[in-house]
């Protein structure tokens, strides 16, 4: 036990028997003594409030409000996780990332097996700069994209053609109709 340790258990300990006297004193007195209550209640606040402190700043945020979801990706046009393009009338996926705190994000479009890599690139924020809270991006999808159902895959890191494709964020159905004359 180093010193500053030492230095909160001892009074801590201190106030833990008078905590435990004051107690034993009230009963006595069947409850019924304000005299005794009050000093529970004043040892009892002081306990709390250096337990409190002892945590530091490493204890958990008490909040009544559900926290926003950090990185979050939404796809403009999807519906059930689902996204369709037809390359002849529009080769672009959009979207907006929201409380964004990477600063660099890729995308891949895999089969469905996640095997085979169709498309692997870094997304770009249309603006040129990943240093908002909330960006928008643009995707264009490759030419080479046949007719098919694929998986569109988002990362928060550099992914590599060879690392897994299993996405750290949710992956979209992408159906892609390619009409070529």
């Amino acid at each position: 036990m180093n010193k500053t340790e030492f230095s909160f258990t001892l009074p801590f300990v201190a106030f833990a028997l008078a905590f435990a006297a004051v107690s034993f004193m009230l009963y006595l007195s069947g409850g019924k003594s304000s005299y005794w209550l009050k000093k529970k209640m004043k040892i009892g606040a002081i306990m709390l409030t250096m337990s409190a402190a002892s945590v530091g700043y490493q204890g958990c945020i008490t909040t009544c409000y559900d926290m926003p979801a950090q990185n979050d990706i939404s796809i403009d046009n999807l519906a059930n996780y689902e996204i369709r393009v037809n390359l002849q009338e529009n080769k672009y996926i959009t979207g907006t990332i929201y409380e964004r705190i990477s600063t660099e994000f890729y995308f891949r479009i895999t089969d469905t097996a996640y095997t085979k890599t169709f498309q692997l690139e870094q997304l770009k924020a249309d603006d040129g700069a990943m240093d908002e809270s909330s960006e928008k991006f643009t995707i264009m999808l490759s030419d080479s994209l046949e007719s098919g159902i694929y998986m569109l895959n988002f990362y928060d890191y550099k992914v590599l053609a060879e690392d897994s494709a299993y996405a750290s964020y949710p992956s979209f159905r992408l159906i892609v109709e390619n009409n070529r004359p």
